[in-house]
């Protein structure tokens, strides 16, 4: 589980981002799940998935809206099986997807 922050901005077809302030930040819990094997030391390599937050598309006519920044933070591991709890190392991430041109 963790919190999560996405900025969407709406592109238009030449793959430009139209003057008007048509970006929007949307934030809210998220979490994942699977099923994990351990190695011969104890050790998990696998991955999780966590997606961003959902958000209603509201670009105009002629236009994308795409994901340009999405950061999580107080992201937590739980051993469900066991009713345990971790805070991740590392306990945030961000990424910047798109840039407007």
């Amino acid at each position: 589980m963790a919190e999560s922050t996405a900025t969407y901005r709406c592109v238009n077809n030449g793959g430009n981002c139209p003057q008007a302030v048509n970006k929007r930040k949307v934030s809210g819990p998220v979490s994942g799940g699977g099923t994990f094997t351990s190695g011969q030391n104890g050790q998990l390599s696998q991955c999780l998935v966590l997606e961003p937050p959902p958000v209603e598309p509201c670009c105009p006519g002629g236009q994308e809206e795409v994901l340009a920044m999405l950061a999580y933070k107080s992201i937590k591991i739980t051993d469900l099986t066991n009713n345990r709890s971790k805070n991740a190392k590392p306990g945030s991430v961000s990424v910047t997807l798109f840039v407007c041109p």
